[in-house]
């Protein structure tokens, strides 16, 4: 819920300024169903895309729809980004190398919304290297907090700080029954 108000939110204050946003999600099924691509309405001027899942059930099916989505973004990407373009990408390890190879290509603005360090928690030094090789591709930096703007930001890029949604969030009448 965190990151889905927190993006809400992002995507509320670009339409604010002017701009129609494109929500593009190469997410996968974690079932053993297959999820057909769409497109949805989303806020005042923008889209959700959904790219189609495969099942993943056994190991071979895991892997190939983790392929299949990562192919579905690297064609999307080549169709429909321009030099012109700006994306703004939610910092991922898992898409850093595509999103480095397509830059590379394509020459867009990249935006890294970047919530954490990935190589703080995991220690691998392949994606400690991928996810440096993505902070120096980022045009601009959304942070949220002044900590990692210091530890990722060495360039001095252009950065804003996000610490949250800025607004108040509807009761959603939840409860845990944990006995706390």
């Amino acid at each position: 819920l965190a990151a889905t108000g927190k993006m809400t939110y992002i995507l509320s204050v670009i339409e604010e300024a002017g701009f129609s946003v494109e929500i593009v999600s190469p997410a996968k099924t974690s079932n053993n169903k297959t999820y057909g691509a769409k497109t949805v309405d989303i806020g005042k001027q923008s889209k959700l895309v959904l790219f189609k899942t495969l099942p993943w059930g056994s190991k071979i099916q895991h892997v190939i729809s983790l392929l299949f989505s990562k192919l579905q973004l690297i064609l999307y990407i080549l169709k429909h980004i321009n030099k012109d373009d700006v994306l703004v990408a939610y910092h991922s390890i898992y898409y850093a190398k595509i999103i480095h190879f397509l830059k590379k290509i394509k020459k867009f603005k990249l935006i890294l919304e970047v919530e954490e360090i990935y190589f703080d928690v995991s220690q691998s030094k392949t994606e400690g290297k991928a996810e440096n090789t993505l902070f120096n591709d980022a045009d601009t930096f959304i942070f949220p907090t002044e900590f990692l703007t210091e530890k990722v930001n060495k360039s001095n890029k252009p950065y804003t700080i996000s610490y949250g949604t800025y607004t108040v969030e509807h009761d959603r009448k939840c409860k845990f029954n944990d006995g706390k």
